[in-house]
């Protein structure tokens, strides 16, 4: 087991008792992380919205052309392509607390669908075509269930074209919770939400796979994407899997023997992308605007919004229009 990582200590019969006062008291989870790594906020000035809106439409122009031609022919840059998901992401963060709450404190425990719902239709508005898809069944039908996005974006390096895959997964942290994942001391803690199974959460088996692990759950936990290659789909996937494992030893370190699944990354890739499991978005465009009053619009979409409102008012105070006007009085 890592020792880096802050644990907490065993619990004990005055844990339990403070435990259950706080919550009285209305204390929320997600005050303590295993791994607390802050969700990247960041605020959009007029120049850089009308960057991602450019770069948005260039992106729509690719897609209905590698369309017509069937294959990737042509793609945008992938800093391109990272400052649209980071885009998404920040639209969706905006969402994911109730007013006055800080997201970097919260838990997100059980926004996933919300999360999902904003991330999905903003990607569609843009014109791509996300897998939405859930932890169960994508990666394991034993697993808990979990929203999640991912999605291909055509990348140009230099003369090749490729399609890339990202994962977005905006609710992430709720997996690093401590009360949920165990004690110094390796004994796991009884996790209600899985049907009383013993078994940490995922979060628990990434920061024990080493240096890959912790260091994809860092970028993943700030980012709130990354892309989806094999030894990360290995890394994500496992973890849920090795999460749902019924324990029958809730006092044992796992050993190095059990972080092991059987599964290769290219098999969870190829369930993502299976068309049999795919699912409909928890909340579709109409539900979030509906229930949240969340209005699922991209920069370029802005961009219109804000040229027709423009439209509108040169139309109607018209210098030439006013002065030929006052000619004809």
């Amino acid at each position: 087991m890592n020792n880096n990582i802050d644990l907490p200590k065993k619990v004990n019969a005055f844990d339990r008792i403070r435990i259950k006062l706080r919550k009285i008291l209305g204390y929320r989870d997600g005050e303590k992380f295993t791994f607390d790594i802050k969700p990247e906020i960041k605020t959009y000035s007029d120049i850089q919205l009308m960057k991602l809106a450019n770069t948005e439409e260039k992106l729509k122009q690719i897609l209905a052309s590698n369309n017509e031609r069937h294959y990737a022919e042509n793609g945008i840059e992938e800093s391109e392509a990272k400052e649209l998901l980071e885009w998404t992401v920040q639209n969706a963060r905006k969402y994911l607390v109730d007013e006055g709450k800080d997201i970097k404190e919260e838990s997100l425990l059980g926004h996933c669908g919300l999360g999902q719902g904003i991330t999905a239709t903003t990607l569609i508005n843009m014109g791509l075509k996300p897998y939405v898809v859930n932890v169960n069944p994508t990666l394991s039908k034993l697993c808990g269930r979990h929203a999640y996005v991912t999605v291909e974006i055509p990348i140009k390096t230099g003369d090749k074209t490729v399609n890339k895959m990202f994962l977005i997964d905006t609710t992430y942290k709720q997996f690093f919770l401590r009360a949920y994942v165990t004690n110094q001391y390796g004994a796991w803690i009884n996790d209600k939400r899985f049907g009383g199974k013993v078994a940490p959460l995922a979060g628990y088996w990434t920061l024990n796979m080493g240096k890959h692990g912790k260091d994809f759950s860092e970028e993943l936990l700030s980012k709130g994407f990354i892309e989806l290659t094999d030894e990360n789909a290995k890394i994500y996937g496992d973890s849920f899997v090795l999460e749902a494992i019924d324990r029958k030893d809730n006092s044992k370190v796992p050993s190095k023997k059990e972080i092991k699944t059987g599964i290769s990354g290219a098999q969870y890739l190829a369930n993502i992308t299976n068309p049999n499991n795919q699912e409909e978005i928890d909340y579709d465009e109409g539900e979030l605007d509906e229930y949240y009053g969340i209005n699922v619009s991209t920069p370029l979409m802005q961009k219109k919004k804000n040229m027709e409102k423009n439209n509108t008012l040169d139309q109607r105070f018209d210098p030439q229009k006013e002065k030929t006007q006052d000619i004809e009085r």
